[in-house]
């Protein structure tokens, strides 16, 4: 059991070493998509979806929006970020507005680094099993979810700037968060710190 775990670690620290380098050049051609026009509109899209349908269905006021990752997403290769508007009860609210997303370019951006970065590992550790793989790919998710948070950071202002956001009724203190669904998050923006 010691030598599968060991074997693990040194892999996963492998698999870091190498994926960061091809991070750092595919992340460049990810940020010029970025920049792309038109690019800016398919990502306040969502957001601006999600205001129009608290409108629609909720009186009070909204407290907060997260971008959330979704681990299952990882696992079955959907690289989509559940977006939720919440009530002043947070995740215990019975108000609140979700919608999947996936942001454009991420899934290919992603499954093409980690196709290359298996291939490289497979070259150091031959019989690479499923756990193993997953692992991986559940270490290199962190990149991608960095590069969605970059993204929405970003956008932010844009996303806020929008008119169905404007129009939005919120608490005193709405904040927009970033991090794992129902789980721990960054705020990105808050209405009394601005």
């Amino acid at each position: 059991m010691g030598y599968i775990l060991a074997r693990r670690e040194e892999l996963l620290k492998e698999a870091e070493e190498i994926y960061r380098e091809i991070f750092r050049k595919s992340i460049l051609c990810l940020e010029e998509k970025y920049h792309r026009e038109g690019y800016k509109k398919s990502v306040t899209e969502v957001f601006t979806k999600t205001a129009r349908m608290w409108k629609e269905n909720y009186e009070n006021k909204a407290a907060s929006l997260g971008i959330c990752t979704l681990y299952t997403s990882i696992l079955r290769r959907t690289y989509a970020y559940r977006i939720v508007l919440l009530g002043e009860g947070f995740w215990l609210t019975r108000n609140a507005v979700e919608l999947m997303w996936v942001p454009e370019g991420i899934p290919e951006f992603f499954e093409r680094d980690i196709s290359f970065l298996m291939k490289k590992l497979k070259s150091i550790y031959p019989r690479l099993c499923r756990d193993e793989e997953t692992a991986v790919r559940f270490l290199c998710a962190e990149y991608c979810h960095g590069a969605v948070y970059k993204l929405c950071a970003d956008f932010l202002e844009e996303i806020l700037k929008e008119e169905e956001f404007l129009q939005l009724s919120k608490t005193e203190d709405f904040f927009v968060f970033f991090g794992d669904y129902r789980g721990e998050g960054e705020i990105l923006y808050r209405v009394n710190e601005r």
